[in-house]
């Protein structure tokens, strides 16, 4: 995977470098209070390269962020992580609820009828359209 993020950034470089020598043309530039006149090419290095140290600052912060996190602990991720899950669980109750409800109606079928019908009433529990699978 390392090897394709080499390659990417190798054509990415190569189209810069193509793009810059096509237009050398010189142009004005402008930035609040500041103007100069440069080839379009310094123009296009300076954007790349901010651009570039840009990235480079975001994946260091990063970086650090998640090593100071491992280090110290992530009490506030973990408060998050707990919140997901229990928010999670509520979603998944009332589905585990009719599971339930469906299978202690098997159950209770199965116990009132004959020994050997307990197999047969919980497998056609499970066949009928109404009933609705774990899975």
């Amino acid at each position: 995977m390392a090897g394709f993020g080499l390659i990417l950034a190798i054509i990415i470089a190569l189209a810069v470098v193509i793009f810059t020598v096509q237009n050398a043309a010189t142009v004005s530039v402008s930035f609040i209070l500041w103007t100069a006149d440069m080839p379009l090419a310094v123009v296009i290095f300076c954007s790349v390269l901010a651009g570039a140290l840009l990235m480079f600052c975001l994946a260091l912060y990063k970086t650090l962020r998640d090593r100071w996190h491992s280090r110290h602990g992530d009490k506030s991720g973990k408060r998050r992580l707990k919140k997901e899950e229990n928010a999670h669980r509520k979603d998944a109750a009332p589905e585990k609820a009719a599971i339930a409800a469906t299978t202690a109606t098997t159950a209770t079928a199965a116990e009132t009828a004959a020994p050997g019908a307990a197999a047969d009433a919980t497998d056609a529990a499970a066949a009928s359209p109404d009933s609705k699978s774990p899975v």
